[in-house]
This record gives C-alpha cells, sequence and structure tokens, in this order.
C-alpha cells in the first residue's frame, strides 16, 4: 500500500518514497478522521520488520481498513 494525503486535509504529503512493504512496522501516531476511519500517522518505519528505522515523507498517512480490507493492526 502506498501513502496518502491527510484525511483531514491539514498536512500536504511530500512525496511517495519507502512506502511500505508487506510486514512492516509503521511507528506514528493514530487518528480517527470525521467519518470515523482509523489512519496512522506515520513517522518511521522498518521494512518487512527488520533493518534500520527509516524516515518517511512528511505527512504520510495510511489507513486502517481500506476498501473492506484491514492493512494495519495495532502493537
Amino acid at each position: 500500500m502506498f501513502w496518502r494525503e491527510d484525511p483531514t486535509g491539514k498536512i500536504q504529503l511530500t512525496g511517495g518514497e519507502n512506502w511500505p512493504q508487506d510486514d512492516a512496522i509503521i511507528k506514528g501516531r493514530v487518528i480517527v478522521d470525521s467519518g470515523g476511519d482509523k489512519w496512522i500517522h506515520a513517522v518511521k518505519i522498518k521494512q518487512n520488520g527488520v533493518g534500520p528505522w527509516l524516515p518517511v515523507p512528511h505527512g504520510a498517512f495510511i489507513p486502517f481498513e481500506y476498501d473492506d480490507h484491514y492493512y494495519l493492526e495495532a502493537v
């Protein structure tokens, strides 16, 4: 799944690099948008759950659920 724009419209996404691969771990803050959907505002990512923590583009968000499929789980 690729990075998404801020669902609140407050922060502009500055790039699309280093998007999450399967089994990535994402550090960030959980937010709930006005429709009640949960998102993570990402700040760092560890690809495939291994290796160093890497930065993500400013304003990178990912929904927990998309198209009736869950992509994220809180840990």
